[in-house]
Parts: C-alpha cells; sequence; structure tokens
C-alpha cells in the first residue's frame, strides 16, 4: 500500500504518463509500478502505448481512476453475446445426442475464433492445407513467420516453415473452455471438444447435451455460457487433462457423482427395466443403434434388463427401487415382484426398475460405483449410453401425458371430497378444544406457536389424497404418476396439486398473517372464523380452475416466494463471498498441509483434517465390529484378536464423537476415501493360496499403509511418522482388514493378492488432496453451492412448524461465534456422570433439580388452619405423621415461639411422579429463602401434604431470590392482610431451584455400542438438553460429568473446554442444522472450524476476521465489501502489502503463485538427469 500512494505521488510530479511520456516504465525496474500499470491499462489488449493515459488522452493522476469504466479484456469480454478471435458467449441449446465432452460450434464462430499452431515436422501438410484455404473455412487469417519475426495476412502463396504459428480456424476437435457464471463449483469451467455445426441452416447458438448442465447449474431456458479457445501446446494439454469432467466428476459437497441422468432419460430407463418390457430383436438393434456394442444379435425377444446391461461395467449393486420408496405405489399398481429390488451382479440387471437416485448425481448410485471402482470415463460413457438407449426406447414407445391421465372417475371425485370434509371437522374441533381452554402446548412452546402449527399439520394435503386418487387409477399406466414415481421430475405433492387440491398457501412457511381485524385473513373471511378457507386453504385442484376469493391467499404466497427467492440468494452469496474471502488463499503444498502466505501459515497437517478430498468419500459397511466374538473368531480365526481390537477401536471414536455431540447415531456405515467392498469383489479370484501367507502379508500392507501419504523412500528407511498423519489411516486399517474375510482371503495366491493390495494403494492415493490444490476455494465452493439452494427452499414449512431459515440464522451465529446474549439459539447437553447416566430416573430427578418449578404447579389444594403446633383437629390424619417427622428431625419449637396459624399444601400425586420433586430438596429451598424462619412438616401419610408454621419473629416479608432487592410493603400494618399477601405470593411465586437463563428442559436418550460377555449390546443412555445455557452453575451440580456436558455457543465452549473442543462444536452443530438440508459432509466444515481458530483463538468468519487473519492483504479485504474503507485504512495504517491470496495477485496483475501446476514448477535439466541417473528402479530405495 506504501508503493502504491508513493506511485501515485511519483506519477503527479511527473506530470502524469502518456503517450507522449513512456519512458516512464521503460526505465523503472519497480516491479510494483509495473503492476500498477496493468491493473490500469487492463484494456491495452495490444499495447499501443507503453504509457498509462485516461480516456480523452488526460493524464492519469490516481490508482483509482483505473476502474471508472466497463473496460479492460475480462469484463469487456465477458458481458453480452460477442464472438472474437478467442473468446465467444451465446446461449445454449439442448443436443441430447451428442457425446457429454461435446460442444456444437456455429460455424460462423468457429470462422471468427482462432487457434494458434506452431509448425512442426508433425502437422507441417495439415497446416499447409489451411494456408491454402485463406479466409474459406477452414483456413487462416494470419501467420506468424518466426523468420522475419512479424505477422502477416495469408494470401494463399506463403511456404510455411517451421517454427512458424498459423493463426487457423476452429475445427472439430479442438479443446475449448466452457464456462457459466457464477461459478459456484469446481466444474463451472471444464474442457470440452468443439463439433462444428456444418448444416445449410446457419445457427447462432452453443449446442450442448442435457447431462452436463447440472456440472455448470444450467438449464435451457435462455442461460448464457462463455466458451474460449486455448491456444498453446502447454495449454491445450492442461486443459484437456486438469479441466475434464474426469478430474472432478465427484461432488465435493458430499461425494457424489456430479452428473447423472436426468428427466426424460430417467422415465426411459425405468421403462426399459420394468419386468414387462420385451423387445424384438429390431426393436433391440433400432435401441441400440447409437451405442458402440459388439453384439450378434440372434434371440427373437430381449428384456429391457438385457439391453441395459448391454453397456454396463461389472458392478454389483443391491438396493431396493426408488419407484416403490411409497407403499401404496406397490400396492395399487400393477408390478411384478421382480420390479421392487435393483440386483446388479457383475454388470448384468438380475431385477428391479431402474430409476430415481439409482441413476441421478447422488452418492452411491450405479455410476458413482462405477466412476469409483472402474473408472471415471467408463462411468461418463456409461451415463451416455444409458441416455441414448432411453432415448431410443421413448422414440420407440412414447411418453406422453394426456387427458387420459388426468380423468378422474366419480369415486376418486367422492373420496376427495369426504377427505375434505374431514379435515374441515378435524380443524372445527381443534377451534372447539381451544376455545374451551382445552388445550395446553408442550413445554416449551407458547401457545401461537403451537395452535399455528396443528392449524398446519390439520392443513396438510397428505397420502389420504393419493389414496382417493388412485381409486380410479393405476400409477403403474399414468404418466404423471410414472414421471414422480421414477423420480424423472416433480413430486407427489404436485400431484394433488393437479387433481385433488391446492392446499394450504402460506407465507415462509406459516400461515398467512390476518389483514384486518378480528383475526380475519381476507374480505371473505369471518371473524375468529374455523373455516379452511378463510385461513388461506384452497379447495380448488388445478384442474378444477380457481374463484375469486382464492386468489387472494395464492397471490400472497406466490408474490412472498418471489420476493424471498431473490432475498435469499442474495443473503447466500453475500454469506457464500463471507466463506470464500475467508478461505482464498489456503493451498495445499507439498507436504500436503494446507497453508497460507505461500506455507508461512500452517492451518492444516491434514486437509480437511484427514487428507483426502471429500469427492472421493464412499459409503462402507464395516461388518466385523457388530460380529460376537464367536462370530469373530470363527470368521477371522488368528486375526481374531486384531479385529476385536479394531472393533473396540471404533466403540472408542464412536464415543468420543458422541462425547461432544450426542445426537450422533452409532452405525457400522462409514465414509472412506474408497469402496473396499467393490476393490475386493472385483478382484477375488478363482483359485487357492495359503491363508497363513497372505494373513502375513496383508497385515504387513497395513503395518505400511501410512506410508502412502509419504513415499516408499521412507517405507524403506522406517521413517517415524507423526501421529497425526498415522492415525488418518485407523478407519481404513479397520476396513480393509474386516473385508479380507478368512473365505475370501484364501482364494488369492501371493501374487493376486500383491496386485490387490496395489489397487487399493492406487484408489488411496488417488484420493489425496494433491500439491497446489486451491483447497479454500474448493471447499468453500462445496459450501455456497448447496447453501445458496437451501436458502432459495427456505420459505418451504419444516416440520417443526419454522422455517428452514432457522437453521441458516443458527449457522450464522456459529461462524460469526456470536455470544451467549446475541445468539437466537442456546442449548446445552448435559451429560450425567457414567453411574448414573443408565437410569431415566436419575434423569429425571437431575431436570427436576434443574428445572424452573413454581409451587403452584404441583398443588392440588391449599388451606390457611388457624390452628397450634401439635394441634389437627381440622385435619386429624396428619397428627401421626406430623409428631413423627417433628421428632425424627428434632424440631423443639413449642407453641409460644410460633404464629398459632399454619398453611397446608397438598400436592398432587400424578405430577409428583411425573415430575419426580423430592420434599427434601423444596424444604432446603424454604430455609434457604427465609433463613430458618418458616418451618416445613411433612404431615399426612394417606396423601402428599405438608405443613408450614411460622417463628414469631417473622414479618411475614416474601424473599424470591430473583427479587431479592424487593421488601415487602412497609404500609403493611394489617397482620392478616400480610398473611394474605405473604400467602398468595407464597403459593404462585415459590420454587424449588433456579437456574438463570434456562427456560427449558428436555430428557433425550442415546445409545451406545458395549461389548459384554462377548456380545454386542447397545446400551441405552440419558442426558439432558436445555434451551438456555448456564454453565457456570450446571457445572456445579455434583451428579453431573464436567467433563462432557457442553453447550451449543461456540465462544463459550471454547471458553470452558477449549479450542480443540471448539472446533469439534463449529463442526458438529453445522453439520446438525445444516448437514441434512444440504447434505455436506463433515470435511466440508473441517477446514471452515479450522480457519475461525487458525490464530490459536475465535476469529469470525466476516471482515472482522478477515483484518485479523490477513492483516497484510488489503485488496483482499477490499474485493469483499468497502474498497475505499479498506484502502483508507490500510494507508493510514503503513500496511505493506502482502500477495497471500488470488484475487491480490489477479488485481496486481500477475498470475496466482503456488497454485495448480504452478506450485511445483518442473525444470528439466538434462546434464542433471543423466549425473543422477540409476542403473534400476530398486536403486531409488
Amino acid at each position: 500500500m506504501e508503493s502504491i500512494i508513493t506511485i501515485n505521488n511519483e506519477i503527479k510530479k511527473l506530470g502524469g504518463v502518456n503517450k507522449k511520456n513512456p519512458e516512464f516504465f521503460i526505465n523503472t525496474r519497480n516491479r510494483e509500478i509495473v503492476n500498477i500499470k496493468t491493473i490500469i491499462d487492463l484494456n491495452a489488449e495490444y499495447n499501443k502505448y507503453i504509457g498509462i493515459r485516461e480516456a480523452g488522452d488526460n493524464n492519469t493522476t490516481s490508482l483509482y481512476h483505473g476502474f471508472t469504466g466497463k473496460e479492460g479484456i475480462i469484463r469487456a469480454r465477458g458481458d453480452g453475446k460477442v464472438v472474437s478471435h478467442n473468446i465467444a458467449r451465446a446461449v445454449i441449446a439442448c443436443k441430447p445426442d451428442i457425446p457429454m465432452d461435446i460442444v456444437y460450434l456455429p460455424k460462423s464462430f468457429a470462422e471468427t475464433m482462432y487457434v494458434k499452431v506452431t509448425v512442426t515436422p508433425y502437422n507441417i501438410d495439415l497446416l499447409k492445407y489451411f494456408v491454402r484455404n485463406q479466409e474459406n473455412y477452414p483456413g487462416c487469417k494470419r501467420i506468424y513467420s518466426y523468420e522475419r519475426g512479424n505477422m502477416i495476412l495469408n494470401d494463399g502463396t506463403y511456404s510455411l516453415k517451421y517454427k512458424d504459428v498459423v493463426y487457423r480456424h476452429m475445427i472439430d476437435g479442438d479443446e475449448v473452455l466452457l464456462g457459466r457464471s457464477p461459478s459456484l463449483n469446481p466444474t463451472s469451467i471444464s474442457c470440452h471438444k468443439i463439433r462444428v455445426h456444418k448444416g445449410k441452416k446457419p445457427i447462432l447458438n452453443i449446442g450442448i447435451n442435457v447431462l452436463p448442465c447440472k456440472a455448470y447449474n444450467a438449464d435451457f431456458d435462455g442461460d448464457e455460457m462463455v466458451l474460449k479457445s486455448v491456444n498453446s501446446e502447454e495449454a491445450r494439454a492442461e486443459c484437456a487433462m486438469l479441466f475434464s469432467f474426469d478430474r472432478y466428476s465427484n461432488q465435493f459437497e458430499n461425494g457424489g457423482p456430479i452428473i447423472g441422468l436426468a428427466q426424460d432419460s430417467i422415465m426411459g430407463i425405468a421403462l426399459l427395466t420394468n419386468a414387462k418390457t420385451k423387445l424384438s430383436r429390431y426393436e433391440a438393434m433400432n435401441i441400440l443403434s447409437n451405442v458402440p456394442v459388439k453384439i450378434k444379435f440372434e434371440k427373437e425377444v430381449y428384456a429391457g434388463r438385457e439391453i441395459f446391461s448391454m453397456v454396463l461395467p461389472p458392478i454389483d449393486y443391491d438396493q431396493p427401487s426408488p419407484m416403490f420408496a411409497k407403499q401404496f405405489i406397490k400396492q395399487f399398481g400393477q408390478f411384478d415382484e421382480s420390479d421392487y429390488r435393483i440386483l446388479i451382479e457383475r454388470g448384468e440387471l438380475k431385477s428391479g426398475v431402474v430409476c430415481g437416485n439409482a441413476v441421478k448425481e447422488k452418492p452411491g448410485s450405479i455410476y458413482h460405483i462405477i466412476s469409483n471402482n472402474i473408472s471415471k470415463k467408463a462411468a461418463m460413457d456409461t451415463i451416455f449410453y444409458h441416455q441414448q438407449i432411453a432415448h431410443k426406447f421413448l422414440e420407440l414407445f412414447g411418453s406422453t401425458i394426456s387427458y387420459r391421465d388426468i380423468d378422474l372417475g366419480k369415486d376418486s371425485r367422492k373420496l376427495i371430497d369426504l377427505v375434505k370434509s374431514t379435515i374441515s371437522r378435524e380443524l372445527s374441533e381443534f377451534y372447539n378444544l381451544l376455545i374451551n381452554g382445552n388445550i395446553t402446548p408442550p413445554t416449551g412452546t407458547n401457545m401461537k406457536d403451537y395452535v399455528h402449527s396443528e392449524i398446519s399439520r390439520i392443513l396438510k394435503s397428505d397420502e389420504r389424497f393419493l389414496m382417493a386418487i388412485m381409486k380410479t387409477i393405476d400409477p403403474s399406466d399414468n404418466w404423471i404418476f410414472t414421471m414422480v414415481s421414477s423420480g424423472t421430475k416433480g413430486s407427489y405433492d404436485n400431484i394433488i396439486n393437479i387433481l385433488a387440491t391446492l392446499g394450504l398457501k402460506k407465507i415462509n412457511g406459516k400461515l398467512l398473517p390476518p389483514t384486518l381485524g378480528d383475526y380475519r385473513h381476507s374480505i371473505h373471511a369471518k371473524q375468529f372464523s374455523d373455516d379452511p378457507e378463510d385461513l388461506g386453504y384452497v379447495h380448488s385442484a388445478l384442474i378444477d380452475g380457481i374463484n375469486p376469493k382464492n386468489i387472494l391467499p395464492i397471490g400472497r404466497e406466490t408474490r412472498s416466494n418471489i420476493i424471498t427467492k431473490g432475498l435469499e440468494v442474495s443473503t447466500a452469496g453475500y454469506k457464500g463471498k463471507e466463506v470464500g474471502k475467508s478461505m482464498e488463499s489456503m493451498v495445499v503444498d507439498h507436504r500436503l498441509f494446507t497453508v497460507r502466505g505461500y506455507g508461512t501459515n500452517i492451518i492444516e497437517l491434514n486437509s480437511t483434517d484427514d487428507g483426502f478430498k471429500s469427492s472421493s468419500s464412499q459409503s462402507n459397511v464395516i461388518e466385523s465390529i457388530m460380529m460376537s466374538d464367536d462370530e469373530i473368531k470363527k470368521v477371522y480365526s488368528e486375526r481374531a484378536n486384531l479385529v476385536k481390537r479394531d472393533r473396540e477401536t471404533m466403540f472408542r471414536i464412536f464415543e468420543n464423537l458422541q462425547n461432544g455431540n450426542p445426537s450422533y447415531k452409532f452405525s457400522n456405515k462409514i465414509k472412506l476415501p474408497i469402496d473396499v467392498n467393490q476393490i475386493i469383489k472385483n478382484t477375488i479370484p478363482e483359485s487357492k493360496g495359503n491363508l497363513k501367507e497372505n494373513v502375513k502379508i496383508l497385515e504387513k500392507y497395513l503395518e505400511d499403509i501410512h506410508y502412502l501419504r509419504i513415499n516408499q523412500v521412507h517405507r524403506a528407511k522406517r521413517t517415524k511418522l507423526p501421529e497425526s498423519i498415522i492415525a488418518t489411516f485407523t478407519l481404513l486399517k479397520i476396513a480393509i482388514r474386516s473385508h479380507f474375510k478368512d473365505d475370501i482371503l484364501v482364494k488369492y495366491n501371493e501374487d493376486q493378492l500383491q496386485k490387490t493390495l496395489s489397487l487399493i494403494s492406487f484408489r488411496i492415493t488417488d484420493a489425496f488432496f494433491e500439491p497446489g490444490d486451491p483447497i479454500g476455494i474448493l471447499m468453500a465452493q462445496s459450501f455456497s453451492a448447496p447453501l445458496t439452494q437451501y436458502l432459495i427452499d427456505a420459505h418451504h414449512a419444516s416440520a417443526s412448524g419454522g422455517t428452514s431459515k432457522d437453521g441458516m440464522n443458527y449457522c450464522m451465529d456459529i461462524i460469526q461465534h456470536r455470544p451467549v446474549k446475541s445468539s437466537k439459539t442456546n442449548l446445552m447437553y448435559i451429560y450425567l456422570k457414567p453411574e448414573f447416566e443408565d437410569k431415566y430416573e436419575n434423569a429425571k430427578a437431575l431436570a427436576n433439580f434443574i428445572t424452573l418449578k413454581s409451587l403452584k404447579s404441583f398443588l392440588q389444594s391449599s388451606m390457611i388452619v388457624y390452628e397450634k403446633i401439635g394441634v389437627h383437629e381440622t385435619y386429624p390424619e396428619d397428627k401421626e405423621s406430623a409428631a413423627k417427622y417433628i421428632k425424627d428431625n428434632r424440631i423443639t419449637y413449642t407453641e409460644n415461639d410460633l404464629y398459632p396459624i399454619h398453611f397446608r399444601f397438598v400436592l398432587d400425586k400424578e405430577k409428583m411422579d411425573l415430575k419426580y420433586p423430592p420434599l427434601d430438596d423444596l424444604f432446603n429451598k424454604i430455609d434457604f429463602l427465609f433463613k430458618g424462619k418458616v418451618i416445613p412438616v411433612e404431615a399426612s401419610s394417606d396423601e402428599t401434604a405438608f405443613l408450614l408454621y411460622f417463628k414469631k419473629e417473622f414479618n411475614w416479608e416474601y424473599i424470591n431470590r430473583i427479587e431479592e432487592s424487593k421488601k415487602a410493603n412497609p404500609e403493611i400494618t394489617n397482620v392478616w392482610k400480610s398473611i394474605l399477601t405473604f400467602y398468595k405470593r407464597f403459593y404462585s411465586e415459590i420454587s424449588i431451584n433456579d437456574f438463570k437463563n434456562i427456560q427449558d428442559i428436555r430428557i433425550k436418550e442415546y445409545s451406545r455400542p458395549k461389548t459384554e460377555n462377548g456380545k454386542v449390546t447397545m446400551i441405552k443412555n440419558f442426558y439432558l438438553e436445555t434451551t438456555g445455557i448456564n454453565m457456570e452453575e450446571i457445572l456445579l451440580v455434583n451428579v453431573v460429568d464436567k467433563n462432557r456436558t457442553s453447550c451449543n455457543n461456540i465462544p463459550e465452549t471454547y471458553n470452558y473446554d477449549g479450542l480443540i473442543a471448539a472446533k469439534q462444536k463449529i463442526i458438529s452443530e453445522i453439520l446438525n442444522t445444516l448437514g441434512p438440508a444440504i447434505g455436506l459432509l463433515p470435511a466440508n466444515f473441517a477446514l471452515l472450524s479450522n480457519t475461525m481458530l487458525e490464530t490459536g483463538f475465535l476469529t469470525p468468519i466476516s471482515d472482522t476476521g478477515h483484518k485479523i487473519r490477513e492483516p497484510n492483504d488489503a485488496f483482499l479485504r477490499m474485493s469483499f465489501k468497502n474498497p475505499i474503507q479498506s484502502l483508507t485504512e490500510a494507508a493510514i495504517n503503513g500496511t505493506k502489502l502482502q500477495f497471500s491470496s488470488h484475487t491480490t495477485n489477479v488485481i496486481m496483475g500477475q498470475e496466482p503463485k503456488y497454485i495448480g501446476t504452478g506450485r511445483d514448477p518442473m525444470i528439466l535439466n538434462e546434464e542433471f538427469l543423466k549425473a543422477h541417473q540409476k542403473e534400476s528402479e530398486e536403486d531409488y530405495i
């Protein structure tokens, strides 16, 4: 920043720099000055003048004036429809018959854009052809003559020589970069090969297959995309290798494939794989005509499943068919038993209707398995082949929604009307209960929210409507149902809206707020009406049309949704930018550490805590951890003790996770960077080996598996690696050992086993982050993209009656580490000590000890009795038990010491049993509040009752702990008035305990695995969850486990439990809140938590945090927000600018350092290689 100010001042002294004064930049060697020139002169594409000038030839006087216009190579060519020599922008159009890595380019684009090709002995003959064509396609307009050192226009007569550069037209097969803004995914800019449109009718759009659109978040509603040519051999090589779909075929968000089948191709495959589908030989040949299969069609009839299997690699898959996720589809549809479950064995589809998540871009899909266990290219090819098969099938057999699909019979109409009348009756009954005071909301919920949630529940369109519709419609023979059940498009709610009712209209997931007085929602509504329509319920369906009364609720919901979508998208962009700028400068270095500042600041020793890309994450089931000792001994024989140790290790890992987050559910299904089971199943030979020798080979491999993180040299030297690296392989070792059961291991000979283990090693190393990976950007993008969609849908109601925005607000509490007072959601998780946590009664006792309980809530009756102590004429049944209590507790007061009155309270036995408040706690509370001047006595054995006696020095002042500063009114002189006043306050306000800030408490259970008598059992334990946080007082309670009790507030966790606990809490709380909604993995939040704690203390994901984490990168903060303020602060503070972020490097006009292929540049030194060449590979070890 100092340099910028110095340069600007120097420019002013020189009177500015323009074409008349070019020597300024020629003579200087100051790199910063040259960079400033680059910033200001972004639009100097051909650099006609070395100097800098503003529009109108005015002198440049400051850096700011260089940014005033919409100029520059990027901005000028990135907006609007344009075609130039190396970049084009146009609307995309659907071309479903071209491969996914191909884009269809208009001929006019191919003639305008060019590719630079250097003349070599290998291509000179081809390039001569382009030269002869001159400007006629395919030709070339210009040639750079190496010999002359200048550019010449091609007139067809120039004789090409080696090292000349030909600027030829683009032709089929040329690599281009295709991109769409905003770039939220690594695949938003990817490499394609072009296919030039040569038809008679010209086109002006870019053609692309529908399947890759998911990678770009694009569709065909007018989206424009940018296409850029690649002009050097090095760039073309990087483009083909590093920008291909093969490299980022899986999503960083959840590890699932980024591409799958879409829309009509899903329906086509679903219909094709139905058991009823049979095809003639010629129909099969037609369907496979666009697919390269080598098969002789000898049969007369082919099943659809055979056609599907013909292009399927040898994989295994066994899952229920998504078509039957709803049981009623089985019940009402005409399906074969073999349709219900998808079973693929060695690439042959044995059964099941293939559809939905089995072929979409979802984790665990068929294509996901192919990508991870065969190859990414095989997955892409299979997806394309299945798309072509589906389209050909639909061309033959058709798929059209007609009037027949929405024509309901009379029986369905009657049932739909019956359901609507039932809903109206249920709502009326609820209102009657409400008016009569018979509705009690659950603990911790106010009446208004509870009433609204119950009304929403009653008016929710449920499966009763679908049952009514299917009275006269067969879902297996209805195109709308087929489209929905197969996962092609839409939902069952859409079917209800079309055929039965539009249902309840809402705003932000809640009931429409009343717009008029007396709780009226519209001018049509009656006062306090219980008519569903008056609350925004629309009885009509889309096929019925709507009446004027329905227009208002529909319009209000529609308007709200449009506004909400706009606001939430902008919010998502802002929050995503906060996360992105906070993590932008993080890169994986050559040690596979996550670093800032080119390695000077280490953030993670293992990137995202385990070193593996979240995009490689796959589900693995580890059967051995649920086996008994006898089962383990039978299955693993000699390795039984090792497998038992693995089982206990898994239990310990899970216990540690659950201690920080009790909502974790134990499962033997875990995420790993490889699918161990698939790899082994694909390589099991049909031979027999030596089990003992194979066990030795396997255990030796597992002993050294962590050296995959480094190299074989360190393995040979037995270099001791840090525990943090070794620990990242723990789960992998357990999974590999578990899947190599004795009956599998014995089938391998030594060579076969080594090859399988080598394949496992390859898959593991392929899953590592690589040096130069911009891990900060990747993780930020994987968070931002699904978050955007999450916020777009935020107006939909959640199951609890709130909206999904509540989760987003809570997420902001976490990443901005708001304190308890400012946070909107405060929860505390209270664990009992191990010896108490397995009994519900103990949890209930602690809950009642903590909960603020008023005496009134437990009372059945109360009375003031005018009798001396020991006299029980009014209630003679109290005499014996009261005398016994006085004797046992050595109460020695006489009638002269006490007032001749007492209060008698009878407690509700049912509530006492439910809440379990012990009388001793109540008596201790009374003694504490009134300093021994009030004497409680347990009275009746027949009913739970107690008596209160009062010493004569007691002045009838009521002192509440909450109101300790308040005193009784000194003007009260009448003793009976004082007694009555005290009685009323005591009756309504006395409480046993009063833990500040705790509004509600819930008893919850969790289960943990435990080995007892050699068998695995799930032990049920109990903990407390409170609304409100009071760690200070809770940790003083004797039965509370202080090591495990925690809260969801990050600053509070950091203060009480330290940095590591805060890190785990950030991950677990965001995962609990947003993980299920947007499908993210813990790895996606690991780097976010490490970013917040990288300085050793909490820093928020905000501009404030930027200043702390990267104080010397003013341009990074400037690019986030408040650019003038950021630059001003940097100038005032004399900040020395550091080029730590990619943004700063780009602003300063230079390539970002140490990112991508620039991380570790390759230097070829032939003399060095010859001098250090070894005779064999073994010499390197």
